[in-house]
């Protein structure tokens, strides 16, 4: 602990700077990566968002057939010709709602598959890419560190030292 301590000590004040912005960097590192961070309750989220959105879409069509039989059946004044006419659509109505039913089972199922064969693929890319954030800018400030102080120490050599 002592000779920690010593090490620590005999840092240069630049040292210190660094040391103590690369620990500021590593509590700001987490932080910024976490809002990308793939989780299963986001990718899940994903999938009912898109599950949604295929049912609204297929909802529309349900929607414009209904429209189109009221419209008809207000222009002739017949109620009967709004049950003639959905009658009439039946067959591509139940094949909207079908298929409506098929494409959010299709998209459950492969959000599913999404999940269980990539998600935790995905999560190590996301550690490895804040790894990669954090150490690139620490190392290059680090670097950038020891040049400056070389080429300082270049112009404080004494005439006689030789250069």
């Amino acid at each position: 602990m002592h000779h920690q301590l010593a090490r620590l000590n005999a840092l240069t004040g630049w040292q210190r700077l660094w040391l103590v912005a690369s620990l500021l960097w590593l509590v700001a590192i987490p932080m910024l990566a976490s809002t990308g961070f793939p989780t299963e309750a986001k990718w899940e989220a994903e999938t009912l968002t898109r599950s949604i959105q295929t049912s609204t879409a297929n909802k529309a069509v349900t929607e414009e057939i209904q429209a189109n039989c009221r419209a008809q059946s207000e222009k002739s004044g017949d109620l009967l010709d709004y049950a003639r006419c959905m009658e009439a659509n039946q067959i591509p109505y139940q094949n909207s709602v079908a298929r409506s039913r098929e494409e959010a089972t299709r998209i459950r199922e492969e959000g599913n598959i999404r999940i269980r064969d990539t998600l935790l693929t995905e999560q190590l890319k996301s550690v490895g890419l804040a790894v990669l954030l954090w150490l690139i800018p620490v190392s290059i400030t680090y670097l950038l560190g020891v040049a400056a102080a070389w080429v300082v120490r270049g112009f404080r050599r004494a005439p006689d030292g030789g250069a």
